[in-house]
């Protein structure tokens, strides 16, 4: 359910449990399971007179809370930068430096590793432990921002069916304790942009569609968020879902079902982001981080969904009645107040009523419960019940083998998806857990078992048979995969994390070429067989044949159906595998036109903001042939500006779209009578 979460004072977090959450589980577990959910900013203890903090806290299972002797733990110290407008940049967690800091439990199942505090401000620490799935905090401060001791709840790798429905039972408990103590939980937008963010909204692209169909938006990999888990400023986009994915649903859930709220998640985040210019608020999440919910949404990366060609707020809730949701006009202000049309949204086409799966409404449950007559027929809803609903993800996921698509497809109405598929045949993964490779999807003979860490490349599927290995549910998602170690087999994609560098396009030549004519890419990230290369702006046509020389250069033949200014013209994208990557975006350093290598930068002064809609005025340049470049210093990388519209006819005044919050440099380079 959407909300934001408030800091209370720390200290009474740490000292005791909430008093309403308390109520609800016994002593033993509900310190365990509280780690899951915390939002507040884990930390270290700092020792008096040093420089150095202890990270501290405790590996237990998830379900029974007995310590775990023998836990590994890891430290790595997260990257910090402050670009020059004093905006901090959290570098993702593939940035993060190993500290040589590890650590095993000890029979409490408790540990204390050292770190510097000036070194390390902020770390992240992950836990594993043989049988269970690893668990990562990926914001722990040391110093003066500490916070309190992590708790790790490791869940079984291979739970039983009746272990698994425990632990969605206990996750569902911790949750409605979490929103009992804070009602803002089961409310959206209740934390408004300052003017200072809304000043920094981003510039958006319009989506773009090919030729079968599919449709390509542009996504931002980094995000802003406020005081979140005590960090302010730009963190990458996935590891801000992967903590609403671990805190709305967890891993107990269905894969096809955490992958769903991914993308549900992922689109309300960027609406907010594109409209206030801050990606939190309305939803749950939390630094601990599961080993599913993770991989869900780097597996769903960059996919969100439309409504009239436009990035939409997602609703999504707990439980709904069970057999339908509700329109959203009548959505629930709160569990606590229960008022029909509460939610205060109005009429939205995308969120009307739509059939569930038949789950047990929360009259049947030890859940908080609104009774309320909506359409003439009382109804039992746990949360405001508009859009997806999360119990009803699980049983379709789960019980009727749907995908992810199928998922959000029932839920929203004329909604359309971009960036997918999002995980298919040619992508590159990496185990995330001790993985059996089997012979066939949910095939009966174990050909061998790859250690957590391996990497592959998935070569077919995906299947989903009917499989007794998923019990307490009844389906799960198979891949083939080509293994490293040269092993290939089928195995479930719960613990396939994709990976891999998005391939990158540096430059191409000709600038503009005529159908039927070749055309030399020059990038990254190119894989034989896994490889499609589009022309075009609005609409990307398929090229109509495809080599790829080596991973850094692909030969390419024009489509006859792409002419004129949709010829090339900056647009040509790149598909790996299921990733694009557009050159409409990025342009290498010192760019310089094939045809007229001594083209100059001119210079130009600029009107306006950086970052927003700004006009500019030239020497000498007609804007109509021109690409504007943009930089944070003389010597940093060139990005190409989003749009450039000539204001009159000698071209010396225009428009430039500038999508990034810390250029401030900027160039423009002509590429004089080329056409395009």
């Amino acid at each position: 359910m959407q909300s934001f979460f408030t800091l209370p004072e720390q200290v009474r977090f740490a000292l005791q449990p909430p008093s309403k959450l308390s109520q609800l589980l016994n002593t033993g577990v509900w310190l365990v399971l509280w780690g899951l959910f915390f939002t507040l900013p884990a930390g270290a203890l700092v020792r008096p007179g040093s420089n150095q903090s202890l990270v501290r806290g405790s590996v237990k299972d998830a379900l029974t809370g007995k310590p775990l002797a023998g836990a590994r733990v890891e430290v790595r110290k997260r990257v910090l930068e402050k670009l020059p407008d004093g905006t901090l940049r959290l570098l993702g967690l593939d940035h993060a430096t190993p500290l040589l800091k590890k650590a095993f439990t000890d029979t409490q199942g408790g540990f204390a590793v050292p770190v510097s505090t000036p070194d390390c401000p902020l770390v992240a620490v992950e836990a594993t432990c043989p049988g269970y799935l690893s668990q990562h905090q990926v914001m722990v401060w040391t110093g003066e921002q500490a916070g309190s001791e992590i708790i790790f709840s490791l869940a079984k790798a291979e739970p039983t069916p009746n272990e698994t429905e425990q632990l969605r039972t206990l996750h569902e408990q911790v949750r409605q304790g979490l929103v009992l103590e804070h009602p803002e939980f089961s409310q959206p937008e209740k934390f408004p942009a300052t003017d200072s963010f809304a000043q920094k909204v981003p510039i958006t692209t319009p989506p773009v569609k090919t030729a079968t169909g599919e449709v390509f938006l542009a996504v931002p990999t980094q995000v802003q968020v406020v005081n979140l888990a005590g960090f302010t400023g730009l963190m990458d986009f996935n590891e801000f879902i992967a903590g609403v994915v671990s805190a709305e649903m967890g891993d107990g859930f269905p894969f096809e079902a955490l992958k769903n709220q991914a993308v549900c998640a992922r689109t309300y985040a960027l609406e907010r982001f594109n409209r206030t210019g801050v990606a939190n608020g309305g939803q749950a999440y939390t630094a601990t981080h599961g080993n599913k919910s993770t991989n869900a949404t780097y597996n769903t990366n960059a996919i969100v969904f439309l409504f009239n060609n436009q990035v939409v707020p997602a609703y999504f809730s707990a439980r709904c009645h069970g057999d339908f949701t509700l329109n959203s006009e009548d959505g629930l202000s709160n569990i606590t107040t229960c008022i029909p049309g509460g939610l205060g949204v109005g009429t939205l086409g995308y969120a009307r009523s739509r059939p569930c799966s038949g789950h047990v409404n929360c009259s049947q449950t030890t859940e908080t419960c609104c009774v309320v007559t909506i359409g003439g027929r009382q109804q039992f809803i746990y949360g405001h019940g508009v859009g997806m609903c999360q119990r009803g993800a699980q049983q379709f996921a789960g019980r009727d083998g749907r995908d992810w698509q199928q998922i959000v497809q029932a839920y929203y109405t004329n909604i359309v998806l971009t960036n997918t598929p999002g995980f298919g045949v040619g992508d590159q993964i990496v185990t995330t857990t001790g993985l059996n490779v089997r012979n066939s999807a949910c095939g009966p003979t174990v050909i061998t078992n790859v250690p957590s860490g391996t990497t592959g490349r998935i070569v077919s599927g995906p299947q989903r048979p009917l499989c007794n290995l998923a019990a307490p549910d009844s389906y799960l998602t198979w891949w083939e995969v080509e293994y490293s170690n040269g092993a290939r087999g089928w195995s479930v994609e719960d613990f396939l994390k994709k990976t891999g560098t998005p391939p990158t396009i540096t430059q191409f030549y000709p600038i503009a070429s005529a159908p039927g004519k070749t055309v030399l890419v020059s990038g990254t990230g190119f894989v034989a067989g896994a490889t499609q290369v589009f022309f075009g702006g609005s609409n990307l046509v398929p090229a109509a044949d495809v080599s790829v020389l080596s991973d850094s250069q692909i030969s390419v033949q024009v489509p006859a159906s792409s002419t004129g200014a949709a010829n090339i013209n900056g647009y040509l994208t790149v598909r790996v595998g299921s990733t694009f990557e557009a050159t409409s975006q990025t342009l290498p350093q010192n760019v310089t036109h094939p045809e007229d290598p001594a083209s100059t930068f001119p210079e130009f002064v600029l009107w306006g903001d950086v970052n927003r809609n700004g006009v500019f005025q030239t020497n000498d340049l007609s804007l109509a042939r021109a690409y504007l470049l943009f930089q944070a210093t003389p010597t940093a990388s060139q990005q190409l500006a989003a749009d450039v519209t000539p204001l009159n006819a000698n071209g010396s005044r225009g428009n430039g779209q500038l999508s990034s919050v810390d250029f401030t440099f900027l160039r423009a380079v002509s590429f004089g009578q080329t056409s395009f």
